[in-house]
């Protein structure tokens, strides 16, 4: 009776080491990988909407002087969405589903003049967003290197992975003590000779 207890726990025992090396597997993926490359996907789609802004006022500048336009309505001719005011990384912003300029508000814009009427002969900043604190200057160049990491980045994804790494050697352990005692437990066929 006690024989088939034991036989009937094995199955248990390596169900919970797979479900523990599922389960730190996916979250390794998801810390590592995923959410890394969604904030880098917001940034990048950030930096290029500073771009087209930039772009833009200086084709605006072209017309009116070499000068820069003092808010983003006088730029509604260059671009033909006002949802690239919307920065990629607030989703709740209306003006991700803006399709013309008559729901155009400047105070709903992630992004900001910082140089009004500013001489566009001159590379100085001319825009920036509010989020992410990216800066562009009128010739479409952004500033601030997104591609660096600090210091303390580094080491916290070191510690996710010593930590990813000791959950899956944890799970493979208990995979192949389980496996042993499953091997244990069978009985032994002698092979004739």
């Amino acid at each position: 009776m006690n024989g088939e207890k034991r036989k009937q726990k094995w199955p248990l025992i390596v169900g919970i080491g797979l479900l523990t090396l599922g389960a730190a597997t996916a979250w390794f993926y998801w810390v590592n990988i995923v959410q890394p490359n969604i904030a880098r996907g917001e940034a990048i789609g950030c930096r290029s909407r500073l771009r087209q802004i930039a772009l833009a006022g200086g084709l605006w500048a072209i017309d009116h002087g070499d000068r820069f336009p003092t808010n983003f309505t006088a730029m509604y001719a260059e671009l033909n969405n006002p949802a690239i005011f919307a920065c990629p990384k607030e989703k709740s912003n209306p003006l991700h589903l803006a399709k013309d300029w008559s729901a155009f508000d400047p105070k709903q814009s992630n992004y900001e003049i910082v140089s009004p009427g500013l001489d566009s002969r001159f590379g100085t900043v001319f825009a920036r967003c509010r989020i992410h604190g990216f800066a562009c200057d009128g010739d479409g160049t952004v500033q601030d290197d997104i591609w660096k990491m600090r210091r303390s980045d580094l080491a916290e994804a070191k510690l996710i992975l010593l930590v990813a790494g000791m959950c899956f050697l944890f799970g493979i352990g208990f995979l192949m003590y389980s496996f042993h005692l499953w091997r244990k437990r069978q009985p032994h066929v002698e092979v004739g000779r």
